[in-house]
């Protein structure tokens, strides 16, 4: 197997163990993350741990992930092209077999009668205020979601069903 390193991260962490480490911020060798270096400034430490997203991928189609429509998922989108990906927040709709099918969950604001802003993006587990594009559909592996995020809070549930109720239809 090829391996396929794409995530660099730099962690702060308070005690000096690797035990630690791996209980704080998930650093397992088992789980096929590799320490590159450790240091010390002040009162805090840090390291920078390389995380392979291939094996990722791997170790949760491996793994039993029980996805609900309404939670928001980090998503590898490959490219169209089918050269690279990158990683995104989706809403989780159903599942199509053993495909998920998904919604584009964007920082971008409105462009159309079909996007849901939400209200309380924070609570629901994303970083930045996030619209939903409920008119881009994907449908993904489900070994493409990497980990869930959270769940959309009632007065945005409320919301997207309305606007699918009344926006989402066959134009022709």
């Amino acid at each position: 197997m090829k391996w396929s390193w794409s995530q660099v991260s730099v962690c702060l962490y308070q005690s000096g163990s690797l035990a630690a480490l791996d209980r704080d911020i998930g650093y397992s060798s088992s789980n096929h993350s590799t320490l590159l270096y450790t240091w010390r400034r002040s009162h805090h430490q840090f390291a920078i741990i390389l995380r392979s997203s291939v094996r990722m991928r791997q170790r949760m189609k491996d793994s039993t992930m029980i996805m609900r429509p309404g939670e928001f998922w980090i998503a590898d989108i490959p490219f169209t092209n089918a050269t690279a990906s990158k990683r995104r927040p989706v809403l989780f709709l159903w599942l199509d077999a053993e495909d998920a099918v998904v919604a584009v969950v964007t920082s971008a604001g409105m462009r159309s009668s079909t996007d849901v802003s939400l209200q309380e993006w924070s609570a629901s587990g994303l970083r930045v205020a996030s619209t939903v594009r409920l008119s881009r559909l994907d449908c993904l592996e489900q070994s493409l979601l990497l980990f869930r995020l959270g769940t959309v809070r009632a007065i945005d549930a409320e919301r997207l069903k309305n606007v699918w109720a009344s926006d989402v239809r066959l134009r022709f």
